[in-house]
Order: structure tokens, then C-alpha cells, then sequence
């Protein structure tokens, strides 16, 4: 199984069209697929929706399309086969 680092701006494009959108959701895919496990800074999720504001606040993301659930549910849902950074052996 593939491990692959995954940061704040990879996985924003997994929800926001932007370039490289379609890259990220390759990575997304290898990983739904079972084929490569995440490991993740400890920072994503405030970086994650620092970003999402920053997009509301500065480049036109609607507010509803800011408090989408899909950005709650990436930032609190079950991600097993995240491994955080702090717990990397």
C-alpha cells in the first residue's frame, strides 16, 4: 500500500474547483480505492478551514457553499486510515 502526505491544499481541491483539482482527486481516489493510506499533518484540519474562509472571505466561495457539510464531515468524520503525524512512529 502506497503512504502519501497529504496537506491543507490538496485536500480542498478534493471539494473547491481549482487548478490541480483533477490531480487531488486522483490522490482522493487511490486512497478511497484502498490503495494508499493518508498521513496527515496535525495542522490540516485548522489549515483546511482556514483556507475554506479565506476562499469565502476573498474569492467569491458562497457562504452556504462555505458551511457545505462535506467540509464538516472531512474536518470531524471517521478517517481511520489517516494516520496524524503525532501518532507517526
Amino acid at each position: 500500500m502506497d503512504q502519501v502526505v497529504i496537506e491543507a491544499s490538496v485536500a480542498v481541491k478534493w471539494f473547491v474547483v481549482e487548478p490541480y483539482s483533477n490531480e487531488a482527486r486522483r490522490v482522493l481516489d487511490t486512497y478511497q480505492s484502498g490503495k494508499a493510506s493518508f498521513h496527515a499533518p496535525d495542522l490540516l484540519p485548522s489549515e483546511f478551514a482556514n483556507t475554506i474562509w479565506k476562499k469565502q472571505l476573498f474569492q467569491g466561495l458562497a457562504e452556504a457553499d462555505a458551511k457545505d457539510e462535506r467540509f464538516v464531515n472531512a474536518l470531524t468524520g471517521s478517517h481511520s486510515r489517516v494516520i496524524w503525524v503525532k501518532n507517526w512512529p
